[in-house]
């Protein structure tokens, strides 16, 4: 389905390993983090800071690293992204970020749960929904379907109008959704990501059968050779109270 505009927006992925998470075997601590982040950071980030959270997600350890979360967040453009740097980093001088008084005992409990943050900075394809186009939908899932696509230099752009052309309907009819089909910038184009929501895990396991038996599934993989070099797949399990689970903003 086509946006009614083209999405220009910008999102920020950031997946975040739990400390606490071996040593209680995830006893709460991924679930209190993302809490935090969805019901403690992100309503005033989307007011202080520009960012509004699109979902908070534990990476399930079956299929992805564990134990570690993934947030996304949508900004307004590149705009957004330099209001987000500029509130980090208030002066010349300053080396370090977050200095505002009102955070310090957020981030002091917030780094008792996690241990490293990678950070990628995303575009989206101009077909890709914006968090509130998703909302109108009604676009959420039990579970989430996380690609990240290695891609010749410089296909990104062909990846993702060939994505929405060609893979997009056969989807949707294995009753997959799409969140977003992002491109990784900062590099050679050679990177995208896609997020899709599912039914539930039992969803997850048909569409992978599909993806070995589907015709147009098959024909998809086989088009895209020499464009995609490889992929990875993380299944990601939502927390309830972010957007897109709730069906309102932060």
């Amino acid at each position: 389905m086509n946006t009614a505009q083209p999405n220009t927006c910008m999102y920020l992925w950031e997946s975040v390993k739990v400390t606490e998470g071996l040593r209680n075997f995830g006893a709460g601590a991924k679930e209190e983090y993302q809490r935090m982040i969805a019901e403690e950071w992100a309503p005033g980030a989307r007011q202080d800071r520009g960012m509004t959270l699109v979902g908070t997600w534990s990476v399930a350890g079956m299929v992805g690293p564990y134990p570690w979360c993934l947030n996304l967040w949508e900004y307004r453009g590149w705009e957004g992204l330099a209001e987000m740097n500029n509130a980090q980093f208030r002066s010349n001088s300053q080396q370090t970020i977050d200095m505002d008084k009102r955070l310090e005992a957020w981030f002091a409990r917030a780094n008792k749960l996690r241990s490293f943050v990678y950070d990628r900075m995303l575009s989206p394809s101009a077909r890709t929904p914006t968090l509130s186009e998703l909302l109108a939908r009604g676009v959420r899932g039990n579970a989430y379907y996380h690609e990240v696509v290695q891609l010749r230099p410089g296909g990104a752009n062909e990846y993702q109008d060939r994505l929405h052309a060609e893979w997009q309907p056969a989807a949707e009819r294995l009753g997959l959704a799409l969140v977003g089909c992002y491109r990784t910038e900062l590099r050679n184009d050679s990177e995208a990501i896609n997020i899709w929501a599912l039914r539930d895990f039992a969803h997850w396991a048909d569409l992978e059968i599909a993806l070995r038996q589907d015709a147009a599934a098959r024909r998809w993989v086989a088009a895209t050779e020499g464009l995609v070099e490889d992929w990875k797949v993380w299944l990601l399990a939502p927390y309830a109270r972010a957007p897109l689970q709730t069906g309102a903003l932060p």
